[in-house]
């Protein structure tokens, strides 16, 4: 059964062609302040089930940071807000510890590039309030808590270790417009954030 009958739906499809054909010419619209791209890439392959802090897999096969090439096409277009998202694990391979490096390299080389094409940078930890951690021949899953009190738990004392070495090597940094302190955290038993 119909929720229309054929006239009337006649009639409404005239009355959009009459309604659009009446607006005239479309106006081109500027994109400007607010307007970005998310280029993922960088947090690429963290859902497979071997990734953890001990197995983050290999730059340009598993995950890849965007190329100057890709930030100039859309600085070009006129999306000068970049995200960024990054791994935890690859960052910081282990908890409370260094910031690997290569991976820090790689960022700033990116924060870079942003910033020779005048673009925005929001650098984001894209783990969902996870940390997956290599345990043996397995991967744990570690969900952010207010205390860590189950195997299953990171403190989240970790994350603000993470953010304090990170801001240190970022804050300055010419592109760097805001942090994205962890992307959609869920799940997560009630963690105080």
């Amino acid at each position: 059964m119909s929720c229309c009958s054929s006239t009337q739906r006649l009639l409404g499809v005239g009355f959009l062609l009459a309604l659009t054909v009446g607006c005239g010419e479309m106006n081109s619209v500027s994109i400007g302040a607010g307007f970005g791209i998310n280029l993922a890439g960088a947090e690429f392959g963290a859902l497979r089930p071997e990734f953890s802090n001990a197995n983050v897999g290999k730059n340009g096969e598993d995950y890849f940071f965007p190329s100057r090439k890709a930030l100039a096409y859309y600085a070009d277009q006129g999306l000068t807000l970049v995200r960024l998202p990054v791994s935890w694990e690859r960052l910081q391979p282990q908890l409370g510890s260094e910031l690997d490096p290569i991976y820090m390299g790689r960022i700033l080389e990116c924060l870079d590039r942003a910033a020779q094409l005048g673009c925005s940078v929001v650098l984001d930890v894209h783990n969902y309030g996870r940390y997956r951690q290599q345990n043996g021949p397995h991967v744990r899953e570690l969900t952010v808590a207010a205390q860590a009190t189950k195997a299953t738990e990171v403190d989240k004392s970790s994350l603000v270790d993470l953010w304090l070495r990170l801001s240190e090597r970022i804050r300055n940094h010419p592109a760097i417009t805001a942090y994205g302190l962890m992307n959609e955290p869920h799940d997560m038993a009630g963690a105080d954030w």
